[in-house]
């Protein structure tokens, strides 16, 4: 199998253009349409108007510049040069245009003479911004590149570039349309931590049709086992190694382990030093290996100790002028990271398990239901007991009749259901069980935009999605929600098969994070998923519904029917077919 790792033209000092019989022109020609380096160096340019190239201080970059595996993921900390690299090989692959070469390099042909690429940034300015400013820069100077795009009104245009047969196109995450409608033999995530995870999903369709199926992430970190991370974890996880040239220590170099302190004219200096005999590191002399070599998946972590012009003070000062921890770890080193208070962890629900006394379905008259439906409904019973929620029985079904006998057979009070995405037989349960079980949406709630009344229909319940996460998650915490293990259909939460123990596995798949956008630098919590976590939903739902079942204040999650709270997100859906006068509960 051919190697996806390209290597540059002259592959010995003795093949230079003199003994190759070229002249330096076709040399460099040659070499820059197999090249991706030579090929920046000849075409491209920085802000500064100089070239870019990927030599002695971003030495580092060239491997992952001629690596074109089919799957590749790049961890990285702020400002390391991955989105000029990135772009660097799309416009190396765009160029091309010539079957033949793509069979030389690649061992495969495309559809055409050339490719088709989707690269995707977090939101449309984004896009706007880079390709106004940046991208203009960088091959503005070419004229070959200005020749191909077709002048100045190709230069100009801002979500979609034209390279002879090939097309770039430049995309936004945050309205499906966007994303779906363009076949494409390569997508490019940009930041894929801070991208919509839905639209994401739905990209995996372009490709269908392509013979290459490429797929490339790249992002700043943010939480273990989600986004970028998770794809880092089943990559072959290349890391830099550089080997000391005083002791030959092989090491990867780490903040703070690394840094050492001497002494120049009275002034302590702080530098990158060896971690065995303490003297001054050569970061420019590096090589690439991989945890797992036989993982055809590649993978590169990316920390700022590797690049040379970033000095140990620059890491001090950054972390003296992040607010927190996470935010250092995230943007300054490049690592996901996790407090470990933002989940609802195994041990915390663990310590939840309580003995109570069996259901009682003459005497349990306040018991509420959450589900979250699908293909699968999954649901959550609980009962009240004080001011305590007790979790008496999960489960899953497959039949929205389950759902109704259920509700029938443990006296449920009030359920809460999503309204998607099955909407007709939710519609038909929210009829046949009119006061009882309410339809509800999720939405994301920002104070910082205008708060306005919605044309919301009487039915509509719209949860502020982060809220009423955070606040199911505080009732684990301060042990207002708890599991009752002593009835019917509850068995030992420490039986690995067990649905319990499902769970309670699915209730830590979601980790609240705080996201920004890279354009304004504003700041929102959010709740993100890093695994299945059906039943976290449909704990979340029976929590409100057992809050709303005694008048329990939940006014800042919910809308109300006179005082609608939208916060811009316009109107709720209307999925039709709502009993008439079915009134607007949140």
């Amino acid at each position: 199998m051919r190697s996806p790792i390209l290597r540059y033209l002259p592959q010995s000092p003795e093949e230079t253009y003199e003994n190759l019989h070229l002249d330096e022109d076709e040399f460099l020609r040659r070499a820059a349409i197999r090249d991706p380096v030579v090929f920046a160096e000849k075409n491209l340019r920085n802000e500064s108007g100089g070239a870019i190239e990927f030599r002695e201080e971003h030495g580092f970059q060239i491997q992952y510049l001629r690596d074109f595996s089919p799957k590749l993921c790049v961890v990285k900390s702020s400002q390391v040069g991955i989105t000029v690299a990135s772009i660097t090989k799309c416009l190396f692959l765009a160029h091309i245009n010539d079957s033949r070469v793509w069979k030389e390099l690649f061992g495969r042909e495309t559809d055409s003479k050339g490719i088709s690429i989707i690269y995707t940034m977090p939101t449309a300015n984004d896009v706007n911004d880079f390709s106004a400013a940046r991208f203009k820069t960088m091959i503005n100077s070419s004229e070959e590149l200005v020749e191909l795009i077709g002048g100045k009104k190709g230069i100009d245009a801002v979500e979609r570039k034209k390279f002879g047969d090939s097309f770039i196109y430049f995309r936004g995450t945050q309205k499906e349309r966007q994303a779906i409608s363009i076949p494409a033999d390569l997508i490019v995530n940009d930041e894929i931590d801070f991208s919509d995870p839905s639209i994401i999903e739905v990209l995996n369709s372009r490709l269908s049709f392509s013979k290459l199926k490429w797929w490339w992430k790249f992002s700043t970190p943010t939480i273990p086992n989600y986004g970028v991370d998770a794809e880092f974890r089943q990559s072959n996880q290349y890391h830099f190694f550089i080997r000391c040239q005083h002791c030959g220590r092989r090491q990867q170099v780490r903040f703070p382990r690394n840094i050492k302190v001497k002494k120049i004219r009275g002034n302590r200096i702080k530098f990158w030093g060896c971690v065995k005999c303490g003297k001054e590191l050569d970061r420019t002399k590096g090589v690439w290996e991989a945890k797992y070599p036989n993982r055809e998946y590649h993978g590169y972590r990316i920390p700022p100790t590797i690049c040379p012009w970033i000095q140990p003070q620059d890491l001090l000062d950054q972390k003296k002028s992040y607010r927190t921890e996470k935010r250092f770890r995230n943007y300054g080193l490049g690592e996901a990271f996790s407090t470990g208070q933002d989940v609802i962890s195994r041990e915390l629900l663990l310590n939840r398990v309580e003995t109570g006394r069996i259901f009682n379905p003459v005497l349990d008259r306040d018991v509420y239901m959450g589900v979250d439906q699908g293909d699968t409904q999954h649901y959550v019973i609980a009962r009240r007991e004080g001011n305590r929620r007790e979790v008496l029985k999960v489960g899953t079904v497959t039949a929205f009749e389950e759902i109704a006998q259920l509700m029938k057979n443990w006296n449920v009070n009030k359920c809460v259901m999503d309204a998607l995405p099955n909407k007709v037989p939710a519609t038909k349960m929210a009829n046949d069980h009119y006061g009882s079980l309410l339809l509800a949406f999720y939405k994301e709630f920002d104070e910082q935009e205008d708060v306005k009344e919605s044309k919301s229909n009487k039915w509509g319940i719209l949860l502020d999605r982060t809220n009423t996460l955070d606040m199911t998650a505080e009732s684990w915490r301060n042990g207002e929600s708890v599991i009752v293990m002593d009835h019917p259909g509850m068995i030992n939460a420490l039986d690995d098969p067990s649905t319990n123990d499902l769970f309670i596995q699915q209730m830590g798949n979601m980790t609240r994070d705080e996201q920004e956008n890279l354009r304004t630098g504003k700041k929102r919590a959010v709740w993100v998923s890093t695994g299945p976590d059906h039943y976290r939903h449909a704990d979340s739902y029976c929590h409100m519904a057992f809050l709303q079942g005694q008048g329990g204040n939940i006014d800042d999650l919910m809308i109300k029917e006179n005082n609608v709270v939208s916060s811009g997100l316009g109107e709720i859906p209307d999925i039709g077919g709502i009993r008439s006068g079915y009134r607007t509960i949140f």
